[in-house]
């Protein structure tokens, strides 16, 4: 009776053990999947965001490229143009990067130059279109003119890290455009500092006794 009894047991360990094996198996792939799912549902969810974040920017440029007859100014008209194109360029190489990394970088560029615009252009309107007869007497709006060489330095330091990203881009068409935008923009950064050059050394009654409060 005891050996009977000894072997019922034995057969139903022999029996329960693969059975648990498997469901064991089943809840680990269960996991795995679980895990994989989440994973993918999470780079889809940063792609949307960085889409989003590329779409808002793309229509703030293009937004202000179409206003930009509205300004009074030749020079301040044309940079605008120039940063929108400079930005859809730029965001065009980071929405095709992988996520992270070099694509975020260049659309980060691209969003602080879109920024910068509106500073720029508002001071480059205020030098522009100043009072000739106030020009005359006390000179150009020194205030803005010197706004407007710091946002060229800090747009020049976005190129040079621009040159920097460009080395580790192995796409070749991407690399060819950021190097263009980086010779157009560097092109442009030029012309602004050359109107406020003009500007500054026009001749003015008492410009130089402004300059030393500015």
């Amino acid at each position: 009776m005891r050996i009977k009894l000894a072997v019922i047991i034995l057969f139903m360990v022999f029996i329960a053990v693969p059975v648990f094996a498997q469901n064991q198996n089943g809840v680990g792939s269960t996991r795995n999947a679980n895990a994989t799912s989440t994973a993918g549902a999470e780079g889809k969810e940063k792609n949307a965001t960085s889409t989003e974040k590329s779409k808002a920017i793309r229509e703030d440029a293009i937004n202000k490229k179409e206003n930009a007859g509205q300004l009074k100014n030749k020079a301040a008209n044309e940079h605008r143009s120039a940063v929108a194109n400079f930005v859809q360029s730029l965001l065009d190489v980071a929405d095709r990067q992988a996520l992270g990394g070099i694509g975020e970088q260049v659309r980060e560029i691209a969003k602080q130059q879109n920024d910068s615009e509106e500073k720029v252009t508002s001071d480059l309107e205020k030098v522009k279109n100043k009072n000739q007869i106030r020009k005359f007497l006390f000179g150009t709006d020194f205030g803005a003119t010197k706004e407007i060489k710091k946002e060229m330095q800090d747009a020049t330091k976005r190129l040079n890290e621009l040159k920097k990203i460009k080395g580790e881009v192995v796409n070749l068409e991407d690399k060819a455009i950021l190097e263009e935008q980086i010779k157009n923009f560097q092109e442009e950064i030029n012309n602004v500092l050359t109107e406020v050059k003009n500007e500054e050394g026009k001749f003015s009654l008492f410009g130089w006794a402004k300059k030393l409060f500015i």
